[in-house]
């Protein structure tokens, strides 16, 4: 049976990277294969970023749950990535009929392929406990990804409910 985590707002705002959630996950849930896996999305980030300015266009990037969940190229807002885009100035908005054309929206590059072979290739193979409800995933986690900026890495099994 497949783990149900928490959202992980506090994740990004005490600094544990992407790969950090992703080992959390893979170890809380036991994952085996990694053709199999995909990031729980739960643990992602769900909240589109504010648009930026790039040159006279505007950027409006997907969130990361959203990178972190697709395979391959996509817009957002598109079939597979509900809802439509509602963010003012954004190429294709809902709520701005006379605002930019959806031509303009940028492509996404999913990330979920990278997840499976990149990440999770890598981490299958680093000894993985058995469980992680004594708190082992953490130690396992600091140990395969350790903090780039020195931190301890946030507890694991917090993140999770079963």
């Amino acid at each position: 049976m497949r783990v149900i985590s928490i959202l992980l707002l506090a994740a990004a705002a005490n600094g544990m990277n992407t790969r950090q959630k992703i080992a959390c996950d893979m170890c809380m849930n036991s994952v085996k294969d990694c053709g199999e896996y995909s990031p729980d999305p739960m643990m992602l980030n769900n909240t589109r970023p504010d648009p930026s300015k790039l040159g006279s266009l505007v950027q409006c990037d997907a969130s990361e749950e959203e990178i972190w969940t697709t395979s391959g190229y996509f817009k957002v807002g598109d079939e597979e990535h509900p809802p439509g885009e509602t963010r003012h100035s954004c190429p294709c908005n809902e709520n701005e009929p006379d605002g930019p054309s959806c031509r303009r929206q940028s492509r996404q590059d999913g990330k979920e392929e990278f997840a499976q072979d990149k990440i999770c290739g890598v981490l299958i193979n680093k000894r993985m406990p058995q469980s992680g409800k004594d708190g082992s995933c953490t130690a396992w986690v600091g140990k395969v990804v350790p903090n780039s900026q020195g931190g301890d890495v946030e507890d694991c099994s917090t993140r999770f409910d079963n």
